[in-house]
């Protein structure tokens, strides 16, 4: 129940901001129309669809348009590109093409990551032996991320960095989409373990998985730390963006700036 609190809070925070760019642009129109870059069947791309679908965007005079990406780097993309004027995204892959001279600007945080690694139940990893331990059990194995060099990967990279591995040789990465792609990829084995966004473990069934990590219960240890740290200059950030980085909403601005 409290996460779908947060998603209708990030929906009416997203409502705002879209308000704030149709009258930012100065149109006389009725209706503003704003481009979103969304994920498919991830949860986040649920909020506004969710928006479009009761009318909460038509009561605002907003006509929200839809640019489905395969992956978190695709709908950056999209934004830098200007085939859209908003997206939402890991934090991992928005703040790297803001270091390039990506004119982007943060709006807001969306929810906390939700993000699960899984396994097969036969896949021989002993979690007894805690994390991150037990990720040593996965080598050589085949690990599923929604896309190359997206946020699924990043995390997962630093996952098994915290076990001592070398992701780019202990492992094999395979790009199996999200919702009932990826869902279909772990059913049909094509993979080992991997990185879950929600539905997809809903869709696998509980019966079907072990959950080996939790992002969200445990993301002061695997989540990627001092995200600002990492660039040079240091990005700026409020520390109420900070609290909710994992997913971020961000938009393209007229120059390059940073929140």
């Amino acid at each position: 129940m409290g996460g779908f609190r947060n998603e209708l809070h990030s929906l009416a925070v997203l409502v705002a901001g879209l308000i704030g760019m149709a009258m930012s642009a100065g149109t006389a129109q009725a209706t503003d129309t704003v481009t979103i870059a969304t994920s498919i069947e991830t949860l986040d791309a649920f909020v506004p669809q969710f928006g479009s679908q009761v009318g909460i965007f038509a009561r605002h005079d907003l006509d929200i348009n839809y640019v489905k990406g395969a992956n978190g780097s695709a709908m950056v993309a999209a934004v830098v590109g200007g085939s859209a004027d908003i997206t939402h995204v890991g934090a991992a892959l928005i703040f790297p093409a803001i270091q390039k001279g990506a004119a982007l600007t943060v709006l807001l945080g969306n929810y906390d990551i939700d993000y699960t690694f899984i396994a097969h139940k036969d896949a021989g990893v002993d979690v007894k032996k805690g994390y991150p331990a037990f990720l040593n059990d996965l080598k050589g194995k085949l690990i599923g991320v929604a896309g190359r060099g997206g946020a699924t990967e990043l995390y997962v990279r630093k996952m098994f960095r915290d076990a001592g591995m070398n992701p780019d040789k202990d492992i094999t990465f395979i790009a199996i989409g999200t919702g009932y792609g990826a869902a279909g990829a772990f059913t049909n084995r094509q993979v080992d373990a991997m990185a879950s966004i929600p539905p997809s473990s809903t869709l696998i069934g509980p019966d079907n998985l072990d959950v080996l990590v939790d992002l969200n219960a445990t993301r002061n240890k695997v989540s990627i730390p001092s995200i600002s740290s990492r660039f040079s200059p240091p990005i700026r950030i409020s520390s109420k963006t900070a609290r909710r980085l994992p997913r971020i909403s961000a938009r393209r601005s007229s120059r390059r700036s940073t929140t």
